[in-house]
């Protein structure tokens, strides 16, 4: 028998390991720096807002905390100014009521009187909401009751350790029991110093 090297398919010439390469085709390094670029972007954006927000955050000087009354100054306005409002009906562009508010120890209270439509009040109530126009920010003040003379009342008290003074827009809505918690069909508005 004579050794014929193509029937033995076993043994096959073999190459030696080849190591990958290092540095991978120019698209791949290309796409390597965008993805690394990206994420460093990402990582900056981050610092930067995060070092934004903490800047905005009020801070109190131990002098200021020593003492009650040197930290409500901090906090607080010695007094508000306009502190009455006209509430205008946005369908009839009339006035349909007042809103009045006042600081008592460092606490904002809030007084809505106003002469609005009849609803089903098993259905549907009407809201009142504070709005900060800069940075915008709204806060519910609750819901509207009725007095002994049919008009819509509210009497609200904020919490003791929030400045409310910049909340100088006001708005009444009309909502649904059970729906949606955000305000929703716009009734009535309001500004302080109007």
């Amino acid at each position: 028998m004579r050794y014929r090297p193509s029937s033995y398919k076993g043994l096959q010439r073999r190459r030696p390991h080849q190591l990958p390469k290092l540095g991978g085709s120019k698209k791949d390094i290309r796409l390597g720096v965008v993805v690394l670029g990206f994420v460093l972007l990402f990582a900056c954006s981050l610092f930067v807002f995060r070092g934004a927000e903490k800047k905005d955050k009020p801070t109190v000087s131990s002098a200021a905390a020593t003492t009650s009354d040197q930290t409500a100054s901090v906090l607080f306005p010695t007094s508000l100014s306009n502190p009455d409002a006209t509430l205008i009906g946005l369908s009839s562009q009339k006035p349909v009521g007042a809103i009045t508010r006042t600081l008592s120890d460092n606490v904002f209270h809030v007084s809505v009187h106003a002469t609005l439509p009849g609803i089903d009040r098993v259905s549907q109530f009407y809201e009142v909401w504070l709005v900060r126009p800069v940075p915008y920010d709204f806060v519910s003040a609750g819901e509207m009751i009725t007095n002994d003379l049919g008009t819509f009342t509210l009497d609200w008290n904020g919490l003791s350790d929030k400045d409310y003074s910049g909340y100088t827009n006001v708005v009444i809505t009309l909502q649904a029991r059970g729906g949606d918690a955000d305000p929703q069909t716009h009734i009535v508005e309001g500004e302080f110093g109007k």
